[in-house]
């Protein structure tokens, strides 16, 4: 039987402070939230974990995702 692999990308913890916890530090890369809790259990599950640091374009698009929830906090 295979080992699922799961490949994540870290955005950073502030992704998670500044939208008061709406986002996470950790995203699979079709950008589905994911979060440290998934992590422990695919871990205990013998799944294979690989996670990197965003690229310019992924960090982008996260950084406009902040903003806008930013925005909307702002006007609530």
């Amino acid at each position: 039987m295979a080992t699922k692999q799961i490949r994540l990308v870290y955005t950073g913890d502030h992704f998670y402070k500044e939208s008061g916890s709406l986002m996470s530090p950790l995203y699979k890369e079709n950008g589905e939230r994911y979060d440290y809790g998934f992590l422990q259990r695919d871990l205990a599950n013998g799944c294979e974990v690989t996670i990197r640091q965003c690229l310019p374009r992924e960090l982008e698009y996260y950084t406009s995702k902040l903003n806008i929830l930013k925005g909307q906090d702002k006007n609530a």
